[in-house]
């Protein structure tokens, strides 16, 4: 028994953080998408296409895109627009989210009159929130990332 446990105990352990850390990994991709979904759905006005452009970081005091992406990170980090619930992943900074947007040269459906459709894409970068600590085998040090793209179209 002296023998056993303590490894036994180590591989519960290992098990547990394991699990949750493909759920909290889980809960991050999904809240980026959903929040790409969500960004993909505001009005083609607020984005300036009128030239192809890479991606460019919006910046909460940005006078059009700023209060988009604020929403985009709440929706990130909270699910919902607000910042009253708890966060997805506890410790989620609003440093800890990219909302970035860019143009790209498209000729047909609802872009074919303005030639460049405005392209989202969000980032977020958790810190993993252990369990266990260095006990459970996964250091509190990794970063859990997601990414999605969702093109604008205003609906």
């Amino acid at each position: 028994m002296v023998l056993i446990l303590p490894l036994a105990t180590f591989m519960v352990l290992v098990t547990l953080d394991a699990g949750y850390f493909m759920y909290t990994e889980h809960a991050v991709i999904k809240s980026v998408r959903d929040a790409a979904r969500w960004g993909s759905r505001q009005p083609l006005s607020a984005f300036d296409c009128t030239a192809e452009t890479s991606d460019t970081l919006i910046a909460s005091s940005d006078p059009n895109l700023g209060a988009i992406r604020d929403d985009i990170a709440n929706l990130v980090r909270f699910g919902d627009l607000s910042t009253t619930g708890p966060l997805i992943v506890s410790g989620w900074g609003d440093d800890q989210v990219e909302v970035s947007y860019g143009c790209e040269a498209v000729d047909t459906g609802i872009y074919q009159n303005d030639g460049y459709a405005p392209k989202i894409t969000i980032v977020g970068k958790p810190n993993y929130p252990s369990l266990f600590g260095a006990m459970g085998g996964f250091p509190s040090s990794l970063t859990l990332v997601a990414r999605e793209q969702a093109v604008v179209a205003g609906i």
